[in-house]
């Protein structure tokens, strides 16, 4: 495991080699399943047929699993938070102050080719993105990019980014050769929110 905390611009932290190969191999059978066509849920088009910013299918495994410990993934990604989130709470900028935050959600996004998710931002207040594909590697692009700083973070097997959700960013198209579409060869991203929970409170006595 590679963890680099990066403090300029965009306050991040980027993780090479997070999950061992079982919990690799796990969360793959998962993926599998979950990316097929019966199961994720189709980009929504306008009524002109125009795709909105996010042109790729996706599963909110939180929807789709009731029992989080029959998921592969629900499971084996709840490492993020092991040792009291100190992977996290060790990035020196206040944002990834752990204690803010008591609650978490989770997607599956599957790109094949000419899928894309346009620039926007997340209403989290952390997101954490992890990167998978079957090897070798049978696409280009699908990086994640921060366009209002022109920075770009390449998208690499089992890597893992955290960044404050309120930054833009996005996901480059993702380009194959004709040989490999359809085969499930494209880039799957598993994008945890994390964020915390509004909280009532009585009348102050």
């Amino acid at each position: 495991m590679n963890i680099q905390y990066h403090n300029e611009e965009i306050p991040l932290i980027i993780i090479d080699d997070f999950y061992d190969d079982t919990e690799v191999r796990e969360i793959m059978v998962e993926l599998d399943y979950l990316s097929d066509s019966k199961r994720m849920i189709e980009p929504l088009k306008d009524e002109t047929g125009v795709t909105d910013i996010k042109n790729v299918g996706c599963v909110y495994l939180d929807e789709f699993f009731w029992n989080r410990k029959s998921s592969n993934i629900l499971t084996v990604t709840e490492k993020i938070f092991s040792d009291e989130c100190s992977i996290i709470n060790n990035h020196p900028h206040w944002f990834f102050d752990m204690r803010a935050i008591d609650m978490h959600h989770t997607q599956i996004l599957y790109y094949e080719d000419a899928n894309e998710y346009q620039s926007h931002y997340d209403e989290s207040r952390l997101t954490v993105l992890t990167y998978f594909y079957k090897e070798p590697k049978r696409f280009e692009g699908g990086d994640l990019l921060f366009p209002d700083f022109n920075m770009q973070v390449e998208c690499v097997n089992n890597r893992l980014v955290i960044f404050p959700s309120i930054v833009n960013h996005a996901s480059t198209p993702v380009v194959m050769d004709e040989a490999h579409k359809t085969k499930k060869r494209g880039k799957y991203c598993i994008t945890q929110f994390l964020d915390h929970r509004f909280k009532e409170y009585g009348t102050p006595q």
